[in-house]
C-alpha cells in the first residue's frame, strides 16, 4: 500500500512537471484544459439532467467531434444533480456543472454554488394545465389540415432523410430534431433516436435568432428604439466612444466591438472564455473596447447577443408569448 501510494504521488507530481513544462512552451494549448474541462461538465448536465439522455449517446455524438475530450474524466452525480469534470480525473482545472430547474444546468465560475442553486427564473416558464387541449405552439394540440398544394411533400421528405441520415445510408449525421413551417403551418417534423417534442435540447446559436424575434415583438410594441444608444453601464464615462452603439447594430453584429469568435479551430477564443470561464458573460462583453467605427464591419459575436439581453433585463421588460392563436396555424402530425 505505501508503495503504492509513492507511486500515485510520484507519478502526479511528474505529471505537474510536465505540464508546467508543456505549459511553458505551449502556454495556449494549457489554457485550453480548463476550458474542455468547463465544456464536458455543461454538456453532460444539460444533455443528462435536462434532455434526460444517455451519456453514453452524450460522448459519442456531442463530444466525439475531437479525441481531445477523452483526456477530461466527467462524474455525473444523479443524487447531487451535478457533472464533475477534470483533467485525466485528478481534479486537475476542475470544473462542475450543478442543475437548477427551469434554469437548466449552471457552471461554476467564481460564484458560490448555494447561491446558484437558490436561483429562480425571473419569468417563470408557463406550463399549460392540459397541454393537449391547447393549440401548437403553446400546447400540443394540432387540427387536421392538408399540406399546401404548392409543396412537394415527396421531395421535402427525401431531403429530411438526408439530414437525418445522410447522403449514404450508413451515415448518420447526428440530427437531433427538424420542424418546419411554411406560412404559419407545421407541415414536416421529425426527430433523432430517443429524442420527442417533449425532449428540452441545447438551442446554442439558436438563441440569437430567438433574441433578435422577441425584441422584434418588443419593437412593436412600442417598448424598445433600436437606434437609441444601449445603456450599458460600462460604456457610460464621459468620452467612451462605445456610447454610441446601438441596439440595432448588436442585433447586426456591427457594433464594432473586438470579438475573437472560434471554437475547435481555436479553442482559446473570446466566446469559449465567456461561455465556459467567466462568472458575468455580459460583463465581460461589455468590456471589450472598439475595434472599429460601430456600424461599418460586420463580425460574428456571441458577446453581442449577452448585450442585448443585458439592455432588455436592465430595462424589466416582460416578455410577451411568441406565438397566439391568432397568428399562427396549425397541422396533425403525421
Amino acid at each position: 500500500m505505501i508503495i503504492f501510494r509513492k507511486r500515485v504521488v510520484f507519478s502526479v507530481v511528474a505529471l505537474l512537471v510536465i505540464l508546467s513544462y508543456f505549459g511553458y512552451k505551449n502556454r495556449e494549448y494549457v489554457q485550453q484544459l480548463p476550458i474542455g474541462c468547463a465544456f464536458k461538465a455543461k454538456t453532460l448536465c444539460d444533455d443528462v439532467f435536462v434532455s434526460g439522455r444517455d451519456p453514453q449517446t452524450i460522448e459519442r455524438e456531442d463530444l466525439g467531434f475531437s479525441p481531445l475530450f477523452k483526456i477530461f474524466k466527467a462524474k455525473i452525480d444523479r443524487d447531487d444533480k451535478s457533472v464533475t469534470c477534470s483533467f485525466l480525473g485528478l481534479g486537475l482545472f476542475k470544473k462542475k456543472a450543478v442543475f437548477v430547474g427551469q434554469l437548466g444546468c449552471i457552471l461554476l465560475s467564481g460564484v458560490p454554488e448555494e447561491m446558484i442553486r437558490a436561483w429562480r427564473p425571473a419569468i417563470p416558464l408557463p406550463e399549460p394545465a392540459n397541454a393537449k387541449a391547447v393549440p401548437w405552439p403553446m400546447g400540443d394540440r394540432l387540427p387536421q389540415c392538408q399540406p399546401p398544394a404548392n409543396i412537394d411533400m415527396a421531395k421535402l421528405n427525401s431531403a429530411i432523410d438526408h439530414i437525418f441520415i445522410g447522403k449514404k445510408l450508413k451515415e448518420r449525421l447526428y440530427t437531433r430534431a427538424l420542424l418546419i413551417i411554411y406560412d404559419g403551418q407545421l407541415i414536416a417534423e421529425r426527430y433523432g433516436p430517443d429524442i420527442t417534442k417533449d425532449t428540452p435540447l441545447l438551442s446554442w446559436s439558436l438563441a440569437k435568432s430567438v433574441t433578435n424575434a422577441v425584441v422584434g415583438i418588443l419593437k412593436m410594441k412600442g417598448k424598445l428604439n433600436l437606434y437609441e444608444p444601449v445603456p450599458i453601464p460600462e460604456w457610460q464615462k464621459a468620452g467612451d466612444p462605445r456610447q454610441a452603439i446601438t441596439l440595432d447594430q448588436l442585433l447586426r453584429m456591427s457594433s464594432g466591438l473586438e470579438w475573437f469568435e472560434a471554437y475547435a479551430e481555436r479553442p482559446v477564443s473570446d466566446v469559449n472564455i465567456m461561455l465556459f470561464l467567466k462568472p458575468d458573460m455580459a460583463a465581460f462583453a461589455a468590456a471589450k473596447g472598439l475595434a472599429n467605427q460601430p456600424g461599418n464591419i460586420w463580425h460574428y459575436s456571441s458577446g453581442a447577443t449577452n448585450l442585448i439581453w443585458l439592455t432588455v433585463v436592465k430595462k424589466k421588460i416582460v416578455f410577451p408569448p411568441l406565438f397566439s392563436k391568432d397568428t399562427v396555424s396549425y397541422c396533425s402530425r403525421a
